[in-house]
C-alpha cells in the first residue's frame, strides 16, 4: 500500500516520459515500468526531486520475504536505461535468495576497505599517531618517538606536499621510481635540497608505518638515499673563523647574538636553543633543561653551562610574561631576516656557514679535546648509534656530571681564541652547580 500522501501509478516509462514529467503539488508519486523490470519504480516529489527505486522480495527456499527498497540512483545522473540494468541485476540476485541491498552494502564497504588502504589514509594515520605521541618507528627503523615540533612539520609535509602527489595512490603500488620523481619534482620546484630531504623522511615513515601493521612487507622507500647523504656537508668552524663569529654576534646583539653565542659554547640544537625559557634554566646548579617535547630525539635533555654561557644569559633582558629567554620573534622569520648581517660581517673572514656549522664546531673541537665520542653525542644529545647503548645506559644516572668538565674545557677554548688574557693563559671557570 502506497505511503500516505504518494500516489501509485502505473505505465511504461520511457526517457520522454522520465524527463519531462510533471512534479505533483503536494506529496509524491510513484510510477512502475509495466513491461520491463518488475519492481523497478520511478518517484517524483513536490520539489522535483526524481528517483529510481527497486522493490523485491528475497527468495528464501519456497517462500519470499518482505517487500523491501532499495535507492537506485537519481534521473538525471542516473538514466532510465541504467536504472533498468540495475533493477534487472537486483532481480536476479532476489530470485536467487541474494539480498541485493546487502550485496550492495558489502561492496560498497569493499570500496571503502581499499580506500582505506591509499597513501593517503596511512599518511594520515601516521600523522595522527605521531602528534599523539605515540610510539611511531622512525625512518631509520627501530621504535621510537618524535618530538612534537618534528612531529608537526612532519604532518604539515604530508598534508601540503606528499599527499597531493601521492596519496591517491594504493600504498602497495607505489614504486621506488615513482617516489623518485616526485622528489625530483619537488626539488625543481622549490630548489631546496633540505625541503626534499623533508619529504622523503616523512615518505619513508608513513611506509615504516604500514610495515608495522603488516600491510607491505617492504618500504619502496627504504633504499632512497637523502640529498644530504649524496651530498653531505661536514663544514665546521676552524680557529681562525671562531672569534669572527663570536664578534659578528656581539655586534649584531641582542637575542639573536646571544643565541649565537650560546650555540657556539653548548653545540645545541638551533630551533631547540631559540625556544628555550627562563624557567628551565638554574642560575645555582649552573644547568639549562631541554623538555623532551621540544627536542628532536623526543626526550629531556639537561646541560651544564660554563661561566662563559651564563654570562651570556645574563647579559639578556629579563622580565614580564614572556618566558623565552631569546624572545618569540627568534623563532619565526626574524632569523632568516638576522642571518644575512652575519654572513655580511665576517665575510672574507669565515667561509659560508650555517647554524648548523657551529653544532659541528663543538662535536669537532670536543674530539680534539681528547673527548669520547660517547660524550660528545651525550652533549648534543644525539640518538646513541651502534655499541652505544650499553654506554649510555652505564651512564645514564648522572650523565650532566660527564657534561660539566668537556663543556667547561670548550668554553675556556673558546674564550681563549676570542678574548685571550695578557699573559697568555686562561683562568680556570669554578663549577658553579653545587656538591654534596
Amino acid at each position: 500500500m502506497p505511503k500516505k500522501g504518494y500516489q501509485k501509478r502505473r505505465r511504461t516509462l520511457t526517457p520522454a516520459f522520465v524527463m519531462n514529467c510533471k512534479k505533483p503539488k503536494q506529496g509524491a508519486v510513484y510510477w512502475t515500468d509495466e513491461g520491463h523490470v518488475p519492481g523497478l519504480t520511478f518517484h517524483v516529489d513536490h520539489v522535483g526531486k526524481r528517483t529510481f527505486r527497486f522493490m523485491y522480495r528475497v527468495l528464501v527456499g519456497k517462500e519470499r520475504g518482505p517487500t523491501r527498497k532499495l535507492t537506485l540512483g537519481t534521473y538525471p545522473q542516473m538514466t532510465l536505461a541504467d536504472a533498468r540494468s540495475e533493477a534487472a541485476k537486483y532481480h536476479d540476485m532476489a530470485k536467487d535468495g541474494i539480498d541485493p541491498k546487502v550485496q550492495r552494502d558489502e561492496a560498497t564497504l569493499a570500496v571503502q576497505r581499499e580506500a582505506s588502504k591509499t597513501f593517503k589514509s596511512y599518511a594520515e594515520d601516521y600523522a595522527e599517531a605521531a602528534l599523539a605521541s605515540k610510539k611511531v618507528r622512525r625512518s631509520k627503523g627501530g621504535p621510537g618517538t618524535i618530538s612534537l615540533e618534528a612531529a608537526k612539520t612532519r604532518a604539515r609535509d604530508l598534508r601540503d606536499v606528499v599527499i597531493p602527489a601521492l596519496g591517491h595512490r594504493p600504498i602497495a603500488d607505489i614504486t621506488r621510481a615513482e617516489i623518485a620523481a616526485f622528489l625530483d619534482m619537488v626539488e625543481k620546484e622549490k630548489k631546496a635540497q633540505t625541503r626534499v630531504d623533508r619529504m622523503l623522511i616523512a615518505i619513508k615513515a608513513v611506509f615504516n608505518f604500514a610495515v608495522m601493521r603488516g600491510y607491505v612487507d617492504e618500504s619502496p622507500a627504504r633504499s632512497i638515499d637523502t640529498r644530504a647523504v649524496l651530498k653531505k656537508r661536514d663544514h665546521s668552524l676552524n680557529d681562525d673563523e671562531i672569534k669572527p663569529v663570536w664578534d659578528a654576534a656581539g655586534a649584531v646583539g641582542g637575542s639573536f647574538g646571544a643565541v649565537i653565542r650560546m650555540l657556539m659554547l653548548t653545540g645545541q640544537r638551533l630551533g631547540e636553543m631559540a625556544k628555550a625559557r627562563w624557567s628551565a634554566v638554574d642560575f645555582d646548579e649552573a644547568t639549562m633543561m631541554f623538555p623532551g617535547g621540544t627536542t628532536k630525539p623526543g626526550r629531556d635533555h639537561l646541560i651544564p653551562l660554563s661561566r662563559p654561557a651564563i654570562d651570556v644569559l645574563l647579559s639578556l633582558p629579563r622580565g614580564g610574561d614572556n618566558d623565552l629567554i631569546f624572545g618569540p620573534t627568534l623563532i619565526t622569520d626574524n632569523w632568516k631576516r638576522l642571518m644575512p648581517k652575519l654572513y655580511k660581517a665576517t665575510r672574507g673572514e669565515v667561509r659560508h656557514w650555517t647554524a648548523h656549522d657551529l653544532r659541528r664546531t663543538v662535536a669537532e673541537g670536543l674530539s680534539k679535546l681528547d673527548y669520547h665520542d660517547m660524550i660528545v653525542a651525550l652533549i648534543l644529545n644525539h640518538a646513541p648509534g651502534k655499541g652505544m647503548q650499553t654506554t649510555r645506559d652505564y651512564v645514564r644516572k648522572d650523565p650532566v656530571n660527564l657534561k660539566e668538565k668537556p663543556l667547561k674545557d670548550w668554553a675556556k677554548h673558546v674564550m681563549k681564541i676570542v678574548n685571550p688574557p695578557p699573559d697568555g693563559e686562561v683562568v680556570d671557570f669554578p663549577s658553579r652547580r653545587k656538591t654534596a
